[in-house]
């Protein structure tokens, strides 16, 4: 049996997400490639080096290792149906890794990317769309997934919430995040040329943000016509770092939108609430996307006393 055929085998068994079924064939594809091994009695430590080599001269240890836990789920699913006798996969070793500083989207490169799209706007057709995309990313929080997700039905505008849906959850769960104000006449927008484009009001299970619709040189998702590709979403934010100074991407605008909350201009920040906003099972997750801001560091800094300053206030 072929790697391939494992992974195929392990989906049709235990996998319920469109998401995680394409990375684990991705995984596997990639390893049958880059160890040149596709039966899965020749795995062995020389195919692993291969494969290890391979991806890390391409990637990052971070990347190895999320290949490497989907590998070794697909080790251990071939030991319990008997497969094989031992997980080929158990014995290799995660990459060290280091925790860099979070990437954020700086105010400069925020202002400059905006100013960029709407000078070059032939360049980003439609920018209206795409702005709206950078918007939405930023004031709720939410990833590219969730982002091609969204339906209508998710937008509660007499409330003044957005479900963030179980459908693009990385995590399966499903929580609402409070619309901001600035965010609100962005959605009509959308959703009234929307509208226009089809021809016919949204119904509940249209999904909101589908370039297509508004230019008909973005490829059609084979999977779902009716739904917008993540990877566009990428793909136009490469384009748009390349033209401008720094870098801004749907994930660095979440590291962005977590940082801003933990580092408000008053008042305490509340990590809780960017837990919440982002759909963190764990608030150590949270920790990891946020930066410190270096004047409120400094400002905490400051306040501590000098070196057996105390004693010498009691001996007074």
């Amino acid at each position: 049996m072929t790697l391939q055929e494992l992974a195929k085998r392990c989906i049709a068994l235990h996998v319920y997400s469109k998401d995680t079924e394409e990375t684990i064939l991705r995984i596997a594809r990639l390893f049958e490639e880059r160890s040149r091994v596709k039966q899965l009695e020749d795995i062995g430590p020389e195919s692993l080096l291969r494969f290890k080599t391979k991806t890390l001269s391409k990637a990052k240890a971070v990347t190895f290792n999320g290949y490497l836990g989907y590998l070794k789920l697909l080790g251990n699913f071939a030991e319990q149906e008997r497969i094989v006798v031992e997980n080929p996969f158990r014995k290799q070793r995660a990459a060290p890794k280091s925790q860099p500083t979070p990437k954020i989207v700086s105010e400069t490169t925020f202002v400059d990317a905006i100013r960029h799209m709407t000078l070059n706007h032939e360049r980003f057709d439609p920018m209206w769309f795409w702005k709206a995309v950078i918007h939405t990313i930023y004031y709720t929080g939410i990833r590219r997934r969730q982002l091609v997700s969204l339906q209508m039905r998710d937008l509660n505008f007499d409330k003044k919430l957005l479900r963030a849906s179980v459908h693009g959850s990385k995590t399966r769960r499903e929580w609402e995040i409070p619309l901001h104000p600035a965010l609100i006449p962005t959605l009509r927008i959308l959703i009234r040329k929307s509208q226009t484009a089809l021809a016919r009001p949204l119904r509940p299970n249209d999904y909101l943000f589908v370039v297509q619709r508004f230019n008909h040189r973005y490829a059609l998702n084979q999977d779902n016509p009716e739904q917008m590709k993540r990877e566009q979403v990428s793909g136009f934010f490469k384009r748009l770092s390349a033209q401008i100074k720094g870098s801004i991407g749907a994930h660095r605008l979440r590291h962005t939108t977590a940082t801003t909350l933990c580092n408000p201009i008053e008042g305490r920040p509340d990590i809780f609430a960017a837990q919440d906003l982002l759909g963190h099972v764990e608030l150590n997750t949270t920790r990891i996307y946020v930066r410190n801001d270096i004047q409120r560091m400094r400002k905490a800094v400051n306040q501590l006393p000098e070196p057996g300053l105390r004693q010498k206030l009691d001996k007074r």
